[in-house]
């Protein structure tokens, strides 16, 4: 038998900084992870010799976000440049092409007291919107938020938009990969990894915990828990609560979990730069290569590294749960077929210069259930509805509690932990 004072449900990033927040309180604090390793959808790996980490989960830092700020970044620099490839086309143009960025910015004359809406309803409404722009907007909603815009809140979007920080020039990456938040947060903590939790009793006051720890039976005991449980696992009753959440089943229904499949390749040589487009210019400075696929279960979006002759194929939304449970080999397959025919280059060719591959289908892993989340309409208030606290003794964190438009992200995710932990903190005699 454990025992804690506050036992924190999930070593994700949430997690992490819920318990460091705990434990520089001088909480008594448990952290129980179902998986071999701390992280959750932080997931980087530091090939031999290679000289950029890979990141199989978060890699990029959107705005900039205080929760990010002691880590060093690499930028994509100002030279980088997009490309949009689209129906046999290669040609110079950011997010898809299009008016994307014209439909994205007409959203904000939806407030109340006009209804809220879906995104394709939004863009079936527009005056004037051509259909190749109707369909480079979806994708970017698509391969972006990694959700279905037939059910994504115009509400929330705007929410998100409002809630942007600053962007520095090129995307940017965690300079050691995302693994240094990691080990940051999880410095000063007390964790069980292999934990497996299975189920929470609670009442007000006192919380038991069922898990499988390496195989064998565990059991917590403690005064409060921080459950950081990704949403599809707290839609799926993954673990069974007693009494249920059922004053969470409201929230639960509004929200969704975003598909996330991704794929790298580490290269020779950064094959893309010898690539002409259809305007002779060759993609030297290739950062980002986007595109719109109308069959689902493909790599539409495609970005390359600084620092590496190393290039990222992502799958969201609709793509990604097409391509759930495939395995690695038709995965890989999938993936250089897309590019290939991306970049006009001979399959055999691009499959020579492979030096490793590395995937992650998120979807299919047991302890994630997807990407990341998003609101449904009607679903605004979902997250807000989902963070609050139950009878002072469960309180609840993850990047889909983050109520001001940062849902998704990491930034998100840790401030939703240190939230969590303040409430326990308020809450223990």
């Amino acid at each position: 038998m454990e025992r804690a004072g506050v036992v924190v449900i999930g070593g994700g990033a949430a997690g992490l900084a819920a318990l460091r927040a705990l434990r520089q309180a001088g909480c008594d604090a448990l952290l129980l992870e179902a998986r071999a390793r701390l992280g959750g959808r932080i997931h980087t790996l530091h090939p031999d010799g290679w000289p950029a980490p890979v990141e199989l989960g978060a890699e990029f830092i959107h705005g900039a976000p205080a929760e990010l700020s002691r880590l060093a970044v690499e930028t994509g620099g100002s030279e980088c440049e997009d490309w949009t490839w689209r129906d046999g086309k290669l040609l110079p143009a950011a997010e898809f092409g299009g008016d994307v960025w014209a439909a994205l910015e007409g959203m904000a004359a939806i407030r109340p007291p006009a209804p809220d809406r879906s995104f394709a309803a939004y863009l079936a409404a527009l005056p004037g919107l051509s259909e190749a722009a109707q369909q480079a907007a979806g994708a970017y909603i698509e391969g972006y938020e990694a959700a279905d815009p037939e059910r994504i809140s115009v509400y929330s979007l705007n929410r998100e938009r409002a809630a942007g920080g600053p962007q520095e020039a090129g995307p940017r990456r965690p300079r050691a990969g995302f693994d240094a938040l990691v080990r940051e947060l999880a410095s000063d903590g007390r964790v069980l990894l292999d934990a497996v939790v299975e189920a929470v009793e609670w009442q007000p006051g006192r919380v038991r915990i069922a898990a499988r720890h390496r195989g064998e039976e565990l059991r917590v005991e403690a005064r409060a828990a921080v459950v950081t449980l990704p949403l599809a696992l707290l839609q799926s009753d993954a673990v069974k609560f007693a009494p249920p959440l059922d004053a969470k089943r409201p929230a639960l229904q509004r929200l969704a979990m975003g598909g996330a499949l991704r794929v790298t390749l580490r290269l020779r040589e950064p094959l893309w730069r010898e690539v002409r487009d259809d305007t002779g210019r060759r993609l030297e400075a290739l950062g980002f290569l986007f595109g719109f696929e109308p069959e689902a279960g493909h790599f539409p979006t495609w970005w390359t590294h600084p620092c590496a002759a190393q290039i990222t194929g992502w799958a969201a939304g609709r793509h990604a749960w097409a391509m759930a449970g495939w395995p690695q080999d038709r995965i890989l397959e999938r993936a250089l077929a897309d590019l290939a025919l991306r970049l006009r280059l001979p399959s055999a060719r691009l499959a020579a210069a492979v030096l490793g591959a590395h995937t992650h289908d998120w979807q299919a892993d047991p302890f994630a259930g997807g990407g990341y989340s998003y609101a449904g309409v009607g679903g605004l208030d979902a997250a807000a509805q989902l963070a609050a606290p139950l009878d002072g003794t469960l309180f609840f964190a993850g990047e889909a509690t983050d109520a001001q438009g940062e849902h998704a992200t990491l930034q998100g995710a840790v401030r939703s932990g240190r939230r969590a932990a303040a409430e326990a903190l308020a809450a223990l005699p």
